[in-house]
């Protein structure tokens, strides 16, 4: 049987800092109050996934009445300007928790052994189902990957984190996801997708979310 954990990316919300493309659009202000209710929707999918979750901080652990302790375990991200270094570092730490822990995922699977799942904070239409389903795949796949229409990722899983996973993955362009899936399958990893969806980069993303709010209510 598989036991999941998650991993969360999150930065500490700080006025003028982060989301600096969406601030360019909107302003410092209103982006500052944009990363506020991304991280408070990612909290509260995340809590209703049920998967136990650590968040990672940068640069240092805060919003800790976002991410209270009796729901999520916090860490500090491991200080690199590449990001493949702070997912992996995230994976293996997750990776090493769900190998002990108690909580299994998908009883009717024989697969024995432990997954991870990684993400950020900028997909508000995540659903605690698509972090669920993700999580089962990982009992008969090796890895998952969530798509964004901007051709990069918000949801990573594995079971084993091969050390070239990452190696030649142009971060931050349109062939993050493209990239990703043909790591896959130059290491012989089977996988599964989960749906694309959108992330929040720019005023244009933030713009389509709120009125996709709108039209939810």
């Amino acid at each position: 049987m598989t036991k999941v954990g998650l991993a969360i990316l999150a930065r500490k919300a700080e006025l003028g800092k982060g989301k600096t493309r969406l601030a360019k659009g909107i302003g410092v202000q209103k982006a500052f109050e944009a990363y506020k209710h991304l991280i408070e929707v990612a909290a509260s999918v995340t809590k209703a996934s049920n998967l136990p979750s650590t968040v990672f901080f940068d640069p240092e652990v805060g919003d800790t009445d976002v991410w209270p302790s009796q729901y999520f375990e916090h860490g500090i991200q491991v200080q690199s300007s590449n990001l493949g270094d702070r997912i992996a570092a995230g994976l293996e730490s997750v990776l090493a928790k769900a190998s002990q822990a108690d909580i299994v995922f998908d009883p009717l699977s024989s697969e024995e052994g432990a997954g991870a799942l990684i993400m950020g904070t900028d997909c508000p239409t995540l659903t605690p189902a698509i972090l669920q389903e993700a999580a089962e795949a990982l009992a008969t796949k090796d890895a998952v990957l969530g798509p964004t229409h901007d051709g990069g990722f918000y949801l990573l899983g594995i079971r084993n984190l091969d050390p070239t996973l990452f190696d030649g993955v142009e971060w931050s362009t349109e062939h993050v996801a493209s990239q990703m899936i043909a790591a896959f399958e130059r290491l012989g990893y089977s996988y599964q997708l989960s749906p694309k969806l959108a992330d929040i980069d720019e005023k244009e993303d933030w713009d389509s979310y709120l009125k996709w709010r709108t039209q939810q209510n």
